[in-house]
This record gives C-alpha cells, structure tokens and sequence, in this order.
C-alpha cells in the first residue's frame, strides 16, 4: 500500500494533531505572551498522606473579628470582677451592720457604767469602788460624805431644782445628792474660775433638764462633773470629756427612773431641811430656782 493513499495520510494527520495538542505553542521572540494565558497546574498527588493537618484557607475580616473577640472577652472579665468586687463590699457592710448590733446588744447588757460610751478618761465609779457609800435615806440632818463633792448617799427629802439652773452661790450638798438620785448632772466648779470659764458652763446647762451648776469653796480642780455614783474632775473647761459625762449619764443615771427635776410645791416654805427660815432657796436662790 501507498504511504500517499488516502487512509495513511488521514493517520498520519491525527499523530500530527495529537502532538500539536501536548505540547504548548511557544511564542517567539519579542512576542508577548497573550493575557489569558496560565500557566500548567502542577499535579496534585492521587492520595494524600494519612494525618496531615490541613491549613484552613485565611478569610477575609478574620482579624477583624478575632479583635472583636478578644474586646468581648475583656470586657466580660471586668464586668465579672466589678460583680465580685460589688459582692464583697456588699458583704463587708452587711457583716458590719451585723457586727455593730451584735456588739452593741453585748454592750447594753453591760452593767451600768462599764458600758462602750461610759468608758471616760479618768472617770472614777463609786457604783464599783465603794457602792456601800450610795445609801439613799432620807434624813432631816447634815450628812458627811466620803466624796468632795459627794456623788451619792444619804440625803434630804427635798432635792434641789435642776431644770437647767444655774445657782451664784454654794448649794447644800444633802438636796443636790437629791437631784444626783433623779438623773441629774451636777456641775461644780472653784470660784476663782474665770468669769469667760464658768459663762462656758453656764452655757452647758442654762436649758437642759437634769441639770444644774454651782461654785464649791475647796474644790482643787476647776471643774468637777456628779452624777449618781460617778465623778470626773477636770482641769480646764474645754475639756471634750465634760460633753462626753453629760451626754453619758444626764438622766440615764437615775437611780429612780420617772422623778423630776422640778421644784417641790413645798420648797418655798420654812421648817424644810435645807431652806432658810422663812421659805426661800438655799444659796440664796428664789422658788423659782433664780440664778445668777
């Protein structure tokens, strides 16, 4: 057979076009490659390894969302540390409450005297020192106290007025003990003090019930403090502990809770342990408790 005949010229045309088809078409020299053009996939392995981790693909905003993340995250944490910070405070002030009412239901059942508010500097408490002295008869005689100024004892029927008086003159010691036993306070103070000084004390008493203030000759101390079984002398009248006793035993002293400090119908009248013949005030005073 002719290699020019027909069928071999038809076979011989598919060889040339199958080798045309596997070999690309080079571009010749100074002719640019056309844009389209790309260049052959390397080949991919039939079977990968066995347990290769594989890489995820990076995605468009993936950093932006992780940021987003991690703000999230932070905010969450303060958020917790702010609740747990409000929670212990929380409980630190409940446990306080808890622990003030504790201790002051403790406190209050403390004897009179020994109690938190009660406990002054220099404070001195007959209740406790010598309560055998705190006898409380009535007697129609002079009395001789143990305590200069007496703070309790054996006393007088009728007590001297201690509404807020303030007396010129020395009182008889058996009617303010009188006063003592209803909750007065009873200011003292050496008659050479200052006029400036004892107008500071006036000042503490003028208007305040269960209270009352005189001079008392022989006191060594400028100021002396009496309530019913407790004392407290001072040197200067701006002492913060005068404000500390008045506040701790004006009224609450009282050894008969309920009774007055007002004046007896029969003070004004003569014959009464105490007042001077023909009615009147001990101290030169008026019925009406007249001060200076």
């Amino acid at each position: 057979m002719s290699w020019t005949s027909e069928p071999h010229k038809r076979a011989r045309n598919r060889k040339v076009g199958a080798a045309e088809q596997a070999e690309p078409v080079k571009p010749e020299v100074g002719e640019s490659q056309p844009a389209d053009a790309q260049a052959p996939e390397a080949e991919k392995p039939l079977h990968s390894s066995r347990g290769a981790k594989k890489t995820p693909p990076v995605r468009a905003g993936g950093r932006n969302r992780s940021r987003g993340r991690t703000v999230q995250a932070a905010k969450a944490n303060r958020m917790a540390t702010g609740t747990i910070v409000m929670f212990v405070v929380v409980g630190l002030a409940a446990l306080a409450i808890v622990g003030y009412a504790v201790f002051k239901t403790y406190d209050s059942s403390r004897p009179f005297g020994q109690q938190r508010s009660q406990q002054i500097d220099g404070l001195v408490n007959y209740r406790v020192e010598n309560p055998k002295m705190l006898s409380r008869k009535h007697v129609d005689g002079p009395v001789t106290y143990k305590v200069s100024p007496p703070v309790g004892g054996n006393h007088y029927p009728i007590w001297e007025k201690c509404e807020g008086d303030v007396y010129a003159q020395q009182l008889p010691n058996e009617r303010a003990v009188h006063s003592l036993e209803h909750g007065a306070v009873w200011i003292t103070y050496r008659p050479d003090l200052p006029q400036a000084d004892v107008d500071k004390l006036a000042k503490k008493v003028r208007g305040q019930e269960y209270m009352l203030m005189s001079p008392y000759p022989g006191l060594k101390s400028a100021v002396s403090l009496q309530a019913w079984g407790f004392q407290l002398k001072l040197d200067s009248v701006n002492d913060s502990r005068l404000d500390e006793f008045i506040v701790a035993f004006r009224k609450a002293a009282s050894v008969e809770p309920g009774s007055n400090c007002g004046l007896p119908q029969d003070a004004n009248q003569g014959g009464i342990p105490g007042a001077p013949p023909g009615g009147g005030l001990p101290g030169g005073g008026l019925p009406g408790g007249v001060t200076q």
